[in-house]
């Protein structure tokens, strides 16, 4: 005879808090990012590298680019916590046992 059981475990995510994304990336830039989205704190953290070497390679010009680049962090990070509206995942796992016949001799 076999017995199936099922089992459903639903685990809610709780949403991003917006005020603490935007103070994170307001005080830390890409790093405050990974806060709200690790993808767009990686996109971001390489974009600073690049405008990093960028403004070493032009005698400190290319400085001026950290401010829209810190300015688009931060509009990330709000966009993010708007997508990020409470995530739920659901795991439905079914496991079947096997009751084996006992016999005594």
């Amino acid at each position: 005879m076999s017995d199936s059981v099922t089992t459903t475990t639903t685990i809610q995510i709780p949403a991003k808090n917006l005020f603490i994304a935007l103070l994170l990336t307001f005080f830390f830039g890409p790093l405050g990012l990974f806060y709200a989205s690790i993808m767009g704190g990686l996109v971001m953290l390489g974009a600073y590298l690049v405008i990093a070497v960028i403004a070493a390679l032009s005698f400190g010009i290319g400085t001026v680019l950290f401010f829209p680049a810190w300015i688009a962090c931060m509009i990330w990070a709000a966009m993010a916590c708007k997508g990020n509206t409470a995530f739920v995942k659901t795991e439905t796992r079914t496991e079947s046992t096997s009751a084996g016949s006992d016999t005594a001799d």
